[in-house]
């Protein structure tokens, strides 16, 4: 499996919540509806800081896409160049801070709990 991270900040102007609003109803199924080749698609949104008076991260939300293969992946990057990138150009338009999104691959490594 590959997986790709996502790091993503909001617009400015608009709250944590319409943020979330906006990915959940509007963006994340769209992707899905453009991407067959997504095999999991997991958002994890930043709820707060571990300690108060630490500054807001540079990102509101990880957003995680595991593909089969790199075959997979190049699948929704030729899909996404193709006629989609206007819809979902438009949609990241909306609510993402376009300037500030962070795409990397990376190895998962899990550890055995008790």
């Amino acid at each position: 499996m590959i997986k790709g991270i996502a790091l993503l900040k909001r617009k400015l102007g608009l709250t944590p919540a319409e943020f979330r609003q906006q990915f959940e109803e509007v963006h994340a199924p769209l992707e899905v509806s453009l991407f067959p080749s997504i095999r999991k698609y997991v958002r994890n949104y930043v709820t707060g800081v571990p300690n108060q008076g630490d500054p807001e991260p540079e990102f509101d939300c990880i957003a995680e896409h595991w593909y089969d293969d790199m075959e997979g992946f190049q699948e929704m990057v030729d899909i996404a160049a193709g006629d989609a990138r206007y819809a979902l150009g438009h949609s990241g338009k909306v609510f993402l801070d376009m300037n500030k999104n962070v795409y990397f691959f990376v190895e998962e490594v899990e550890s055995e709990i008790g």
